[in-house]
Formats: structure tokens, C-alpha cells, sequence
């Protein structure tokens, strides 16, 4: 049996790529991701329901136009949370992430982690010192990774 060699291999794995994002529905995949954003921001607001009631934390939204390839330009939220004069944010980066279904930076004055969905809808927070960890996120890991970032 020959050995295939390693241009006819990556001929190979070309086409079946190239065949694949052919017949991906690539409108569903964002609509998909768009949800997704909104429930991990549902999510945190259920998290931090008490502390915007009692004036703590104060959550705000603002549309941002981003840009992936095959999807091309599209609109999605950022999530500001505002303590004092300290402003967390959570930014979406995009659904095509290496290892991930998508991606969002937790941003504040101290830093930023990054939230990843490794399925759609579990959302895990990630590490990358030294190799990369994963815990899921839970109301616990968003606190230790929120005042990290703060």
C-alpha cells in the first residue's frame, strides 16, 4: 500500500473543509450565537439581581458592529456592569474561537478573562497559564473571575 504522501493529504483535507463550510448555514450559526450571548446575559443579570437592587451594580447594553469571516458584519451587545466609577465589561469576541463555539472577554480595570462555550449553552471560564484550564461558569466562578478583573 502507498504512503499518501503529505501534498495528497492536504488536498484532501481542503476539500473536505471546503466542502463543509459549503453546506454550513451560516445565518442559523449566528442567530444561534446571538441567543447564546443573550442567555449567558441573562444569566449574570440573575446572578446579580441583589446587588442592582440594592444600587450596587448598575447593568447597561450598547450594539457594537463586529465582523467574522462567513458571517461577514453584524450587530451584537456589549454588557457594561458599572460599580462606582469602576466599569466591567463583557465583550463579545466571536463564534468562530479556536476549541469553542464562541467567545467573551470579561473586561475591567485590573485585567481580562475569557468566558468560552465549549458546547452551545455551557458556558466555562478559560485560562492560559501555562496550558489552557476550563471551569464551567457558575455564579461562584463569575464572582472570583469578576473581582479578579476588578
Amino acid at each position: 500500500m502507498k504512503k499518501e504522501s503529505l501534498e495528497e493529504f492536504l488536498i484532501k483535507k481542503k476539500a473536505k473543509n471546503e466542502t463543509q463550510l459549503k453546506a454550513m448555514n451560516w445565518d442559523k450559526r449566528k442567530q444561534k450565537w446571538l441567543q447564546s450571548i443573550d442567555t449567558l446575559y441573562k444569566q449574570v443579570e440573575e446572578w446579580l439581581s441583589n446587588l442592582k437592587k440594592k444600587g450596587v451594580v448598575k447593568i447597561s447594553y450598547k450594539e457594537e458592529m463586529i465582523f467574522e469571516e462567513h458571517i461577514g458584519q453584524y450587530n451584537i451587545k456589549k454588557m457594561y456592569l458599572d460599580v462606582g466609577s469602576e466599569r466591567v465589561t463583557l465583550s463579545p469576541k466571536g463564534t468562530f474561537v479556536v476549541g469553542a463555539y464562541g467567545r467573551v472577554d470579561l473586561i475591567g480595570d485590573e485585567g481580562s478573562i475569557m468566558i468560552v462555550m465549549l458546547k452551545w449553552g455551557e458556558w466555562f471560564i478559560a485560562s492560559r497559564t501555562p496550558a489552557v484550564k476550563y471551569w464551567p461558569l457558575t455564579k461562584g466562578s463569575f464572582s472570583d473571575a469578576l473581582k479578579q478583573v476588578m
